[in-house]
């Protein structure tokens, strides 16, 4: 005879704790769940942070330091210009932190450098000029390395000592405009430009509009004032050591690392760990270099991400 399972106690007693058993697998099975995650993403957040030092000079875990002291690097790499990494603002910051870390008994611009924009590059130097002036027991030395040569020598002038490889390029201490004259190939193509312009020499350096007699002229006359400001503080950056006398030294030329040694342009010959271990007596290297910011963009992004997981799995465990 069939019974209703509803009449029946025993059925329900057993239903229900079936029933119990099953929900509380789940909201166990799903604080585990939770809490692997938090943890997953709470590792996430501090590596990245340690990767970028969020904390502090983390990054001294890696230099297998004692942490006491360190030589500090800073690199100049590429072409020197307020929209490249080496820009003012860049190599500035970096001078700064780097000069107010006790921890860091010098310090070593690692460059390697065709020069760029006289104006970022005259930046570095005062700011160079003035952390020696403030801080005058942190010595600052400028490394070349391929290249440093016009804008990149202008920095280096500013820093105590200068050392490059004896094949290094050197020099360029010169100053100069780059543009096309294309008025003769437009006149025999048959093609005229329509401009409306208020200034004669408003439109000097068009391709397509020859120039005049006082915009060249001009043109001359602003170059030779930065070549000369350039002059003026290769010879306060380096001194006496500067062999003045020699013929073409602010020409524009270059010179090997080694021709550079004798004319006074730098002091000795070595790369970052000779002059570290050697000159500054402190083998351990920090890189306090700012670095193209599209990878640490992405570590940023995705440390913001994991964070809020984190906040939003923890309000989920201490809720289940």
């Amino acid at each position: 005879m069939h019974q209703d399972q509803k009449s029946d106690p025993v059925n329900l007693t057993v239903s229900e704790k079936l029933l119990h058993n099953f929900i509380s697998q789940q909201k166990s099975s799903r604080r585990w769940s939770v809490l692997f995650r938090l943890l997953f993403f709470i590792w996430l957040f501090v590596f990245t942070g340690m990767l970028f030092d969020w904390f502090g000079d983390i990054s001294l875990l890696f230099t297998g330091t004692d942490k006491s002291s360190y030589t500090a690097v800073i690199h100049i790499d590429g072409i020197i210009d307020k929209n490249e990494n080496a820009n003012a603002e860049n190599a500035i910051e970096n001078l700064r932190k780097a000069s107010e870390d006790e921890k860091a008994k010098a310090i070593i611009l690692a460059i390697d450098s065709p020069g760029g924009s006289p104006v970022q590059a005259g930046q570095i130097y005062d700011e160079i000029m003035r952390l020696r002036k403030k801080y005058p027991k942190k010595h600052i030395y400028s490394v070349i390395g391929d290249l440093g040569a016009s804008g990149a020598y202008y920095v280096a002038a500013a820093s105590d000592k200068i050392y490059a490889n004896r094949a290094s390029v050197i020099g360029s201490i010169g100053a100069y405009i780059l543009g096309y004259d294309a008025t003769a190939l437009a006149q025999k193509l048959g093609i005229s430009r329509r401009i409306y312009k208020a200034g004669k020499n408003k439109l000097f350096m068009d391709p397509l509009v020859p120039d005049t007699a006082e915009s060249i002229k001009n043109a001359e006359e602003n170059l030779s004032e930065i070549h000369q400001q350039f002059i003026d503080c290769v010879k306060k950056g380096r001194g006496k050591r500067l062999k003045i006398h020699h013929p073409g030294l602010f020409s524009g030329l270059t010179w090997t690392g080694e021709s550079a040694l004798k004319i006074g342009l730098i002091d000795g010959l070595g790369d970052v760990n000779y002059v570290a271990e050697e000159i500054i007596g402190e083998k351990n290297l920090i890189d306090f270099s700012t670095r193209p910011n599209t990878i640490r963009d992405v570590f940023q992004q995705l440390s913001l991400t994991a964070w809020n997981t984190v906040k939003s799995s923890l309000k989920t465990y201490l809720s289940s």
